[in-house]
């Protein structure tokens, strides 16, 4: 019942969003409606309000942790979800439970229900917006609990000014991570004015951070909305990156960044309730009393920490879908796949260097110099595929990183996919890239293999509005290849335990990438599994692109979060 209310409201939501741009400055008010009638008091719980383009989540894993670790009870509140909605409100790191969740959901359901006479502004009071409701949905949980949390660390949804979360008037801090291309639909087209929209989350009398790796243009905006706001010392506080000595539970040299925006805002808030820190447990360990060292040197940075508290944090930080490694289930030997839902172009660009890292690693190995490594991909279709693939394909040619095979798949679930905005040949003249028209394929029953012309392609035995832009994806990938003068072939993708191909992702020579469709994730590993087993060498998968596509891997996977 629960999940048909939800899907409700997130279908309801697709006409809200095409709204979105005249109503969306109604938000704030709105859910200061919404919150006033529900009764719930977003004074009473100590809130760090965290925004930017890419980081937010990470970084938000990371203070929830320090947090725990010194023994505060969390309330964290992120988004999307990658498996389970649960996961958008989590308490001292783990989802909410089911049942305290559905409790919370139609309790403010029911509420919400009675509001149709009442009008927030000149709006007829409406259910509201999916992640206003989430979002009130979370502070119910965080505050109205039989224990409310201690401290609740928000991240927003959308920009920062006009977002749900912004009904905030007196959070302990805020902090802003990287701004980048995003959301210029509705942010606006240039960094300055995504940094303006970000910075909305600034309050007058309140601590603001940011990280030192900012557009200079993108910073200066945020300074200057920090003065304009009047933030607390006067100033926006700059973070400098956390150096490569201390161990961190999230990989990617970037989340060195988003560690230091992390530790800054945590201490602001221990030293809003005048915490204590302990002094360091003693260990046997040489790592650890190493790594409890280590800590102890920012402390001296930050004084409030304890810096075995803060060495726990920090290494057992958990943010999955982000740079995370998982062997491939029932797979013989190392099959990995190395997953992230990058999807704007620094995190594609940090992705693949995390990536070609992660390879580096594996070749460092004799026993392992003869790997094979590919890659999935989706993304949204209001995306660039082509400046998304190709940053990925720079990075990767620069390390000098080989990719055997690049796969694309559908959603799992079709209301994830949106209207693209240009058709393929906008797109590849946009980039300067090829037309890989010449290439000869054909769709039968969700496979590729060779045949017609593309711009014959079909499917006489399946409906599926997903597969011509998996194509797109595909024959973007093979004009990319085709500007380097690489060779790319299409290939039926074969799941069948015993082939009478016997597919092996190098048997058509050593400089060619074969490109596949398939109908699902779980095909995909299902493949790659058997694969593993037919051929002696290691195999390292790159899945990224889309938040969307992570979730539906980590649960083919079977991954518990």
């Amino acid at each position: 019942r629960i999940y048909k209310a939800i899907t409700s409201l997130m279908s309801a939501n697709v006409q809200k969003l095409k709204e979105s741009l005249m109503t969306r400055g109604q938000i704030v008010e709105e859910m200061k409606f919404y919150a006033s009638e529900l009764k719930l008091d977003l004074s009473v719980i100590p809130v760090i309000h965290v925004a930017g383009t890419k980081g937010k989540g990470s970084t938000c894993a990371f203070i929830e942790s320090i947090l725990r670790h010194h023994g505060f009870r969390t309330g964290l509140f992120t988004s999307p979800h990658l498996i389970n909605i649960c996961e958008r409100v989590r308490i001292d790191g783990r989802p909410c439970d089911l049942k305290i969740f559905s409790k919370h959901f139609w309790s403010i359901w029911n509420r919400l229900k009675k509001l149709s006479n009442k009008s927030p502004g000149q709006r007829k009071a409406e259910m509201p917006r999916f992640f206003q409701f989430m979002t009130l949905l979370a502070f119910d949980v965080f505050t109205l609990s039989d224990k409310p949390v201690d401290v609740i660390v928000l991240e927003t949804g959308v920009g920062g000014r006009l977002d749900a979360t912004n009904v905030l008037e007196l959070p302990v801090a805020t902090g802003i991570t990287k701004i980048g291309y995003d959301h210029m639909n509705v942010l606006g087209s240039t960094l300055d004015k995504i940094a303006g929209e970000k910075a909305g989350i600034f309050k007058a009398s309140v601590p603001a951070f940011t990280i030192a790796n900012q557009d200079p243009l993108a910073m200066k905006a945020l300074e200057s909305y920090a003065k304009k706001k009047n933030v607390k010392d006067g100033h926006l506080h700059i973070c400098e990156p956390l150096g490569p000595d201390i161990e961190l539970g999230l990989k990617g040299k970037f989340q060195r960044e988003n560690v230091s925006l992390a530790l800054a805002l945590a201490h602001c808030f221990l030293s809003r309730v005048c915490y204590k820190a302990n002094p360091p447990a003693d260990s046997k360990n040489s790592t650890a009393t190493k790594n409890v060292s280590l800590a102890a040197k920012l402390t001296k940075q930050y004084p409030l920490f304890s810096p075995s508290a803060l060495k726990d944090s920090l290494v057992l930080t958990s943010w999955p879908g982000r740079c995370q490694k998982l062997a491939i289930p029932g797979a013989e030997g190392i099959a990995n796949l190395c997953i992230d839902g990058a999807h704007t172009l620094d995190s594609c660009k940090n992705v693949a260097e995390w990536f070609a890292s992660e390879v580096n690693s594996l070749h460092s190995s004799e026993e392992h110099k003869d790997t094979s490594f590919g890659i999935v991909f989706n993304c949204s279709q209001d995306r660039d595929p082509a400046g998304l693939l190709g940053k990925i394909a720079e990075i990767l040619r620069k390390h000098k990183v080989p990719i055997s095979w690049v796969i694309s798949c559908p959603f799992n679930w079709s209301k994830k996919k949106s209207t693209p905005i240009k058709t393929l040949e906008m797109i590849l003249e946009e980039h300067s890239l090829p037309d890989p028209s010449n290439q000869a394929i054909e769709v039968t029953s969700g496979y590729l293999r060779s045949g017609s012309k593309l711009n014959e392609v079909k499917d006489s035995k399946k409906s599926c509005d997903d597969i011509p832009w998996q194509i797109k994806i595909l024959r973007i990938w093979a004009s990319i290849s085709q500007a380097q003068k690489e060779q790319v072939v299409w290939k039926k993708f074969d799941n069948k335990e015993k082939s009478d191909s016997k597919l092996g992702l190098h048997e058509v020579g050593k400089h060619k990438c074969i490109l596949h469709f398939a109908s699902s994730i779980a095909e995909v590993i299902k493949v790659l599994a058997q694969i593993s087993k037919r051929e002696d060498k290691a195999q390292m998968t790159l899945v990224t692109g889309s938040l969307y596509l992570v979730g539906d891997t980590l649960g083919a996977c079977g991954f518990k979060i």
